[in-house]
């Protein structure tokens, strides 16, 4: 882990990746058609994970914006569980 990045949000992002892909399916166990809706899902992700690793390697310090970053991205997840659970309902 890089130092001075807070670990209890790495992890929660871990967490609620998962529960965003299992909201997705839970309609799809229902009968439904899978869901994909919500503002961070899957190519989001692949995507936040993608630019903060690129602006690593070119030299930009993660601790001026990753954990408002985070945060952000785990409001966005709720978001998404919260939006495929309710429409797969």
């Amino acid at each position: 882990m890089h130092p001075g990045i807070p670990v209890v949000p790495v992890i929660l992002f871990v967490i609620l990746a998962i529960f965003t892909e299992f909201a997705g399916l839970c309609a799809q166990i229902a009968g439904g058609e899978r869901r994909y809706d919500g503002p961070m899902g899957k190519s989001d992700r692949a995507l936040f994970w993608g630019v903060t690793g690129f602006l690593v390697a070119i030299g930009v310090s993660l601790l001026d914006w990753f954990g408002y970053a985070l945060i952000l991205s785990l409001i966005l997840m709720g978001l998404t569980i919260l939006n495929r659970v309710r429409k797969g309902i």
